[in-house]
């Protein structure tokens, strides 16, 4: 969320007044109560801008005031106080402030890394923490602080939800759920009523093991085999360097290895590690959209690294194996020049240099990592090199099958499917199974040098694809990240569809075979919106020798993706 930069003024060493000449129509001036530090903090969220919606209130007394515990709520912030005049029209604002998490123990909650937890388990670190939440004005997925914990027995009636996917959860009555009419208890919630979901499931968190990945040994020894000299400072200037950052030694549990991971994968496919000049200084470049280079670059800022952001407009002409393509394009590049980042990644296992014509492996340590960081590499190099979900030409029931594409020049052909295999050994743990690799000549450079794709493909069957979309996913890809969503709710409801049709084409000869039902009554009862009169017929006088299929009274994913999202924007969410 972009830091607020709205106009304070100091009243004395813990009081902030926010003038209500600060937007016409507040009626009286804001008050926050918070230090210099807590100031930093409320200024890099909206919720400065929620003091200011409540001094609209009608009636309201005084200030709008805020206390040092402000956060982002739902109308007012979380902490903020107002009283109102009933004799000056004054209004009662009930649920003003709006919900916190307020779930089970035993309520899987999904952290910013991508793995679920339970939420009792959040107890002993939960102030260095942060969890996806979803921002509904800006209608998008966001990562939120945990501001707070607090731990008490359930003092209403604890309800099972069931959506129509299957989708299911406790919760205590008084638990809001968001609605097309905003948030609501689901006390109050009744059958056929829409409510928001978030497809994408992760993988259960394990606690990595304290074992050294990367030490100062080995920066030495990397050090040396790219020609640098052993003489004079560099060597010490790196180290300082990591040291400083926190960065030597990386063990499995080091809190900067998740970004690290997610980084190094999105980097393997749209990425380049390189040492330049006499000096040979090092710089990582990363290409890709704007905003997705952005989550990128903030990654990096947490870790201690600098990074920024370039364009320049390019004109392509790629010769393959049909015909000269020709394009221009805007291209963005982030790059991180910094010696010690770069021996780093490389120390981890980043090739140097240009990816297409040489030999390297899958970071043999990742092997051993937990599954939950697994994800992180494989989902940052899905965002770099993973097709999005598209349904097949004139077909739009069927999705294509996911492929990961990989170029390698011919010497080195082999050593690419070795790469692209130990991918899929890792997808296999996720439940995600994929075809056999697949190769073809691509095109010839300007040098003359030919170069090869290599294609995995991700098997399409349904709950193939929903372990990909749902356990893994994609990093630093808005884009794809959205549509996986949404793609994994519109598979659920496929299999649903299927599901309850496969349940009437033996359910309608059975019912018929008896003298209780006339035919109207067996239409009347078999009837739903994905089961059709015709289907019901069919299914009395013609044996089932397949599946029943999606066909026209059942949505295409293109009209799925309208309406399962109106309102949602690009969170990723499904109604």
């Amino acid at each position: 969320m972009p830091r607020w930069e709205g106009p304070l003024e100091r009243i004395d060493g813990q009081r902030w007044r926010l003038p209500k000449s600060y937007k016409p129509g507040m009626r009286v001036d804001g008050m926050i109560y918070a230090d210099d530090e807590m100031m930093e903090a409320i200024r890099s969220d909206k919720a400065a801008e929620q003091v200011a919606n409540v001094a609209f209130l009608p009636g309201i007394v005084k200030y709008s005031l805020a206390m040092p515990d402000i956060h982002w709520g739902y109308g007012f912030p979380i902490g903020g106080v107002a009283a109102t005049d009933i004799d000056a029209e004054g209004v009662v604002a009930p649920g003003g402030i709006g919900f916190d998490i307020n779930c089970l123990s035993n309520s899987l909650i999904i952290n910013e890394l991508g793995y679920r937890r339970y939420i009792k388990d959040y107890e002993e670190d939960f102030y260095n923490k942060r969890l996806v939440s979803m921002d509904f004005n800006e209608e998008k997925a966001v990562d939120t602080a945990i501001k707070g914990f607090l731990k008490q027995k359930p003092k209403k009636q604890v309800l099972n939800i069931v959506t129509e996917t299957n989708r299911q959860i406790e919760a205590t009555s008084d638990h809001p759920f968001y609605t097309k009419n905003g948030m609501k208890e689901i006390g109050k919630l009744s059958k056929g009523d829409e409510v928001a979901i978030y497809p994408f499931e992760g993988v259960e968190y394990e606690e990595p093991p304290a074992d050294i990945i990367v030490d100062r040994g080995d920066i030495e020894r990397l050090f040396l085999r790219l020609g640098k000299s052993s003489k004079g400072n560099s060597l010490n200037q790196i180290l300082r360097s990591l040291a400083r950052k926190n960065l030597l030694p990386i063990r499995y549990d080091s809190w900067q290895l998740p970004y690290l991971i997610k980084i190094m994968g999105y980097c393997f496919g749209d990425g380049l590690v390189y040492f330049d000049g006499k000096r040979k200084k090092g710089t990582v470049c990363f290409y890709g959209k704007e905003n997705d280079l952005e989550k990128i670059k903030e990654d990096l800022n947490l870790i201690g690294v600098p990074g920024s952001i370039y364009s320049r407009p390019r004109h392509h002409k790629i010769r393959t194996a049909y015909s000269l393509v020709e394009f221009d394009t805007k291209e963005f590049v982030l790059k991180a020049t910094s010696n010690s980042f770069a021996i780093l990644l490389a120390s981890l296992g980043m090739p140097i240099g240009n990816k297409c014509r040489q030999s390297y492996d899958m970071p043999g340590w990742l092997f051993k990592a937990a599954l939950w960081q697994k994800r992180l590499f494989l989902a940052g190099f899905f965002g770099a090199e993973m097709s999005s979900p598209k349904t097949m030409t004139g077909h739009g029931y069927n999705f294509y099958c996911p492929t990961i594409s990989m170029n390698k020049t011919l010497p080195y052909i082999e050593n690419g499917r070795e790469f692209l295999e130990d991918a899929a050994q890792l997808l296999k743990e996720f439940d995600v199974s994929c075809h056999d690799i697949s190769e073809r000549k691509e095109f010839v450079n300007k040098e003359g040098i030919v170069s090869y794709r290599l294609r995995l493909m991700i098997s399409d069957k349904a709950e193939n694809l929903m372990n990909l979309y749902c356990k893994v996913g994609f990093e630093y890809n808005e884009e794809r990240k959205f549509l996986a969503n949404v793609a994994a709710g519109y598979l659920r409801l496929k299999e649903n569809i299927i599901r309850e049709k496969k349940e009437v084409s033996v359910l309608a000869p059975a019912l018929a075979s008896t003298s209780e039902w006339d035919r109207e009554q067996l239409y009347d009862y078999l009837k739903s919106p994905y089961v059709t009169e015709r289907f019901i017929e069919r299914s009395l006088y013609e044996e089932r020798k397949t599946d029943p299929r999606m066909w026209g009274e059942c949505p295409t994913f293109e009209e799925f993706l309208k309406t399962a999202t109106e309102g949602l924007g690009r969170s990723g969410m499904v109604w």
